[in-house]
């Protein structure tokens, strides 16, 4: 009965690995990779971004140029054209611009001190 589990093993195993070949055949690419890619590429160049790298690390820089595997950007702290492969990203975010920050900062006062006058003011 043993010889028979393990004969069934073997066969299983030689079949999975003469169909999936031994890891000559190129990779299909990561989904996160791609859609990393795709968001780079809908962006311009100079834009800023944010980067979250899957080892943990977080930084800004602006991008340079998008590639086939891999991208550049010029890093903020440092001003040193960095390549980055997609595969390394874990998340990318586009910073916003300050005249975005600051009319989102305009609007959250305006709003406010609206919401605080309905509020504090007495009805009659």
């Amino acid at each position: 009965m043993i010889r028979i589990i393990l004969s069934a093993l073997i066969i299983s195993l030689m079949l999975s690995t003469a169909r999936h070949g031994l890891g000559d055949a190129p990779q299909s690419p990561d989904p996160q990779s791609e859609k990393i890619k795709r968001k780079l590429e809908k962006m311009k160049v100079s834009d800023t971004i944010i980067l979250m790298m899957k080892d943990g690390r977080r930084f800004e820089a602006a991008l340079v140029q998008t590639g086939a595997t891999d991208f550049q950007v010029v890093t903020a702290d440092s001003r040193q054209k960095v390549a980055i492969e997609y595969n390394q990203v874990k998340t990318i975010k586009k910073r916003l611009s300050p005249v975005a920050t600051l009319a989102i900062a305009s609007l959250v006062v305006v709003g406010t001190t609206l919401l605080l006058a309905v509020i504090l003011v007495p009805r009659s």
